[in-house]
């Protein structure tokens, strides 16, 4: 499939800029992976628009607020599966079969409730929500059950845009690019993003590496502020520059497969991995990209 002209441009231009990237513009000589409070039990992770660190411990536990090095209760109760910073300040949760915005101030609101089993999350820099879901909406009533992508608009209802099987979604920074993780699959896919917010152009971008007979196991996805693709996997970390090459594979702190992933800390340059339900953390030579809210044309 032809690669669509926004990719395009932006791979060019990347090319032209940043050439080879290798880990070595990553990772600092002699840093290694540190335990991050082992009483700690953990799901997933996400970092706020000050670079705190949002840690969500699964069902029916607190969502705790990393800063500074303190702990701090954001939430006393949530049952968290996966969760994202918005631009425009609030946290978005899914939790059982919702979507939840939640702020600092203890608010929450119910987004949506006509989900079935929503297991993925990612919000463009104009505030839509997408999200994955195993079954149809109303929208669609006769097809078979399956997994889907979802836009939630600014009218608040969803609207199906593509079908794929999914685990990790993060944009790029000019929001003009969804990338898609496959847990099953050997590479994450690239789809432009339309005026509309639709999805198309869709692209094996970024091809991961994989054991032979196995899967990646992606599940999430994050980006650096030079434009650096970050995919927590079976086999560690592994980063890719913007053309889509492969920087190499950042080695887990332990066995376990990374499962969750995010860049924090008050200059953004502390990596954040949860493997085998803990926290662990490395500083890094790179900062972590933060989404600033942009206004829909």
């Amino acid at each position: 499939m032809m690669r669509s002209s926004v990719i395009v441009l932006f791979v060019l231009t990347a090319t032209m800029s940043a050439q080879d990237m290798p880990l070595s513009q990553v990772l600092i000589p002699g840093e290694g992976w540190r335990a991050v409070d082992p009483k700690l039990t953990v799901a997933c992770i996400t970092a706020d628009g000050e670079g705190n660190l949002l840690i969500a411990g699964g069902k029916e536990a607190p969502i705790w607020l990393l800063t500074k090095g303190s702990l701090k209760v954001f939430a006393k109760k949530a049952s968290v599966t996966r969760m994202c910073w918005s631009p425009k300040g609030y946290l978005l949760t899914l939790e059982k079969d919702a979507i939840y915005r939640r702020n600092d101030n203890g608010e929450v609101k119910k987004l949506l409730s006509e989900a079935k089993f929503p297991f993925d999350i990612a919000v463009s820099p104009t505030g839509d929500i997408y999200f994955t879901d195993i079954a149809p909406f109303p929208q669609n009533p006769g097809s078979r059950a399956r997994i889907c992508i979802y836009q939630v608009g600014g009218d608040g209802l969803p609207s199906l845009i593509e079908m794929e099987e999914t685990a990790g979604m993060v944009f790029w920074r000019d929001g003009g690019t969804l990338v898609i993780g496959n847990p099953v699959a050997g590479a994450l896919n690239a789809f432009r993003v339309g005026k509309d917010g639709g999805l198309d152009a869709e692209e094996e971008y970024y091809k991961l590496r994989t054991r032979r007979r196995s899967s990646s196991k992606v599940i999430s996805l994050t980006l650096d502020a030079d434009g650096r693709l970050y995919a927590a996997t079976s086999e560690g970390v592994q980063v890719f520059d913007p053309t889509g090459r492969m920087c190499g594979v950042i080695n887990a702190p332990t066995r376990a497969p990374v499962t969750a992933l995010a860049f924090a800390g008050t200059a953004r340059d502390q990596m954040y991995v949860v493997c085998g339900g803990k926290l662990y953390a490395r500083k890094t030579k790179v900062k972590g990209f933060v989404p600033v809210a942009k206004k829909a044309k």
